[in-house]
């Protein structure tokens, strides 16, 4: 009896639990289920509860296309159903869907039915969306500092590549090129905020180059205006620090 209550009612995808009929001739229990199609059948209690049947075979029928549904036109959150567009290596049905971002994507019928409401590029984007600030379990409280978020912004990789260009994608310090190169402030950027955006407080340097700057910008600082033309230049007030 008790293994009849924790059975009876319950779903199990598309079938809903009725009652129990008994064992069948291995004395293995079965239980009469309803499907959302409306059809009844009697069903093994293990293959419901391991998830081995989900339906009274409809389901089956619709992914190998025994049973397919027109799918042409309907909607589906983000995706409009174009047309049919064959059949996957399983004989499953396969549909062109339009996504409200403008991108296509080819969808397996069953996929749609069963919850996929937009493309895989704005699914990534939901996905990083739900994981982002306070959703994030790394999240502490909103504590990047204000100069992470600068070089992390376009106007900051807008200005890098300025100075790529001027430079010639070519380390200044030691003349290498075709490498991994960083953009170096002069006057450091942590130190002299008004004039981070200063192209003569700038110069581009290999990693190695730039590595041997570290706890040493004021040691190169002359050296580098020089090599960009910079030494005659004079920041004033500019170079104070805020």
């Amino acid at each position: 009896m008790s293994e009849r209550l924790k059975l009876t009612g319950k779903r199990f995808g598309r079938l809903i639990v009725l009652k129990c009929t008994g064992a069948n001739k291995y004395q293995h229990t079965t239980w009469l289920c309803k499907c959302d199609c409306e059809n009844e059948k009697v069903i093994v209690a293990e293959s419901l509860v391991t998830g081995a049947t989900k339906s009274c075979g409809c389901l089956h029928k619709e992914r190998t296309g025994l049973n397919k549904v027109n799918l042409s036109g309907k909607i589906f959150g983000k995706l409009r159903v174009i047309e049919e567009a064959g059949r996957t290596n399983g004989k499953q049905v396969k549909w062109l869907c339009k996504c409200k971002c403008g991108r296509k994507h080819i969808l397996a019928g069953y996929r749609l039915t069963q919850g996929v409401d937009c493309c895989p590029s704005c699914e990534l984007k939901r996905r990083a969306k739900a994981l982002s600030g306070k959703n994030n379990c790394n999240w502490k409280g909103g504590i990047t500092p204000a100069k992470e978020k600068i070089r992390r912004s376009a106007k900051y990789a807008k200005w890098r590549k300025t100075i790529f260009d001027r430079d010639n994608y070519t380390c200044q310090n030691c003349g290498k090129n075709k490498c991994n190169l960083e953009v170096h402030h002069i006057y450091p950027f942590a130190i002299y905020p008004k004039i981070r955006w200063e192209k003569l407080n700038a110069i581009t340097l290999c990693l190695d180059c730039h590595g041997k700057t570290k706890g040493k910008e004021f040691t190169y600082r002359e050296k580098f205006s020089a090599i960009i033309g910079g030494e005659n230049v004079h920041f004033s007030e500019r170079v104070q620090i805020s």
